[in-house]
């Protein structure tokens, strides 16, 4: 065989390329790994549905109260209520004022008292669950120090009172109308508490409705 055939079959046999066969199978087993990996990571386990408390609808257990809830009385407010309890302080007068438009529920008409007062410590109307109700009650108080003080039952209370512009907590003129006005003792939890949510704001429009009628009744008697 001639000298030049046989270089140019030993340049074909160098141009043959190698193929390795492995590397597709190596690829194939790390995609398949990273198949895998994602799917562990998209299964999750399912969370059983939370349990609402008996009695509550949804929109109540998802209200959000605008000041921590206390479990219990502060020492300072306990010291408080002795105080304001023990002080001489007089209702002038109280309404429950409509919000929608309609007029107070009292006979006095008060233009003063259209809407309640407002304060730094109080936060700002919200929609939803924590949607304002309907109504909330006033109370014009006579302090100790002959001063008459405007006292507002609504989510956040409040009272026009300089110690509630400065603590921004339950004043003794709050503390007179829980006590004396809606018949609270220190221990109920609506008592002590910095805000409510609209099912306590119910129950305590109630309880006054209800110390309302029997006073009533006490008088025609």
């Amino acid at each position: 065989m001639p000298r030049s055939r046989l270089l140019a079959g030993a340049k074909r046999r160098r141009a043959v390329s190698v193929v390795d066969l492995t590397a597709d199978d190596s690829n194939d087993d790390k995609k398949n790994d990273n198949h895998n990996s994602k799917n562990k990571k998209s299964i999750k386990k399912k969370r059983a549905p939370k349990k609402s408390s008996p009695g509550k609808t949804k929109k109540e257990v998802n209200e959000k109260r605008q000041f921590r809830l206390r479990k219990s009385c502060p020492q300072s407010l306990r010291d408080r209520f002795d105080r304001a309890l023990a002080q001489r302080m007089y209702l002038i007068r109280k309404e429950k004022v409509m919000t929608g438009g309609n007029q107070s529920e009292t006979a006095a008409a008060a233009t003063d008292m259209a809407r309640p007062p407002t304060s730094s410590r109080t936060a700002s109307t919200t929609s939803g669950a924590n949607a304002a109700p309907s109504f909330y009650w006033k109370f014009a108080m006579l302090g100790s120090t002959g001063n008459i003080y405007d006292v507002c039952l609504q989510h956040v209370p409040t009272c026009s009172c300089p110690d509630f512009a400065r603590r921004g907590d339950l004043c003794k003129h709050l503390i007179f109308v829980l006590v004396r006005c809606v018949g609270l003792v220190v221990d109920h939890p609506l008592a002590y508490q910095k805000a409510y949510i609209t099912s306590e704001l119910h129950e305590l429009n109630s309880r006054i409705e209800e110390r309302n009628n029997n006073n009533n009744n006490n008088n025609n008697n």
